[in-house]
């Protein structure tokens, strides 16, 4: 036994578990939004690229993304959201959308112990705590890389945002493996 799919095929297991538990659930195929907008008028279903499943609960549609890895409970992929692909039903298919992720689900905090001696040296410690997509895409990131691949890939990020002269590393990653924690 394998214990694995594609992104495609745990999408589909996903779908079909949530109906077998009761559950209202329907697929989803829509666009990668990077790519381009879904033309329901141009009749080809290679506009389309991954499979989201639709949990309906209490009349509220809620669309999850089981093939994506580290992708928590409601929480979808950003290119999966706010973008348009064809949508099952229980009267065929119709064009529907994702919604557009809330803001507030994607947070930045940056909080730290900094020390400017006389000389105009910076020393201290700097925490960055994510949430949302930010935690997302670094924990989907060290699925394909080693360790010290995404320190040097973080690093290089944080010294585009440093003022010339200012020097900062890593220290590590905590709850890079847990996606239903922050990532600090």
């Amino acid at each position: 036994m394998q214990k694995s799919g594609s992104r495609e095929e745990i999408a589909l297991l996903y779908l079909a578990m949530a109906r077998a538990a009761g559950l209202s659930a329907n697929a989803m195929k829509v666009v990668y939004r990077q790519r381009g907008i879904f033309d329901p008028s141009y009749l080809s279903s290679s506009q389309l690229q991954d499979t989201l499943v639709v949990l309906t609960i209490g009349g509220k549609q809620i669309p999850v993304d089981p093939g994506e890895e580290m992708c928590t409970f409601q929480v979808i992929q950003w290119r999966h959201s706010s973008v348009s692909g064809f949508m099952q039903s229980g009267d065929g298919r119709f064009v529907g959308s994702t919604a557009a992720q809330p803001y507030t689900e994607n947070k930045l905090v940056r909080t730290g112990d900094i020390v400017l001696d006389g000389q105009g040296n910076i020393t201290g410690t700097l925490n960055l705590t994510m949430n949302g997509q930010e935690a997302l895409y670094w924990r989907q990131q060290a699925l394909k890389r080693d360790d010290s691949a995404i320190k040097r890939q973080f690093e290089r990020g944080l010294k585009a945002q440093l003022p010339e002269g200012i020097e900062a590393h890593l220290d590590h990653f905590s709850a890079l493996d847990d996606p239903a924690t922050p990532l600090i």
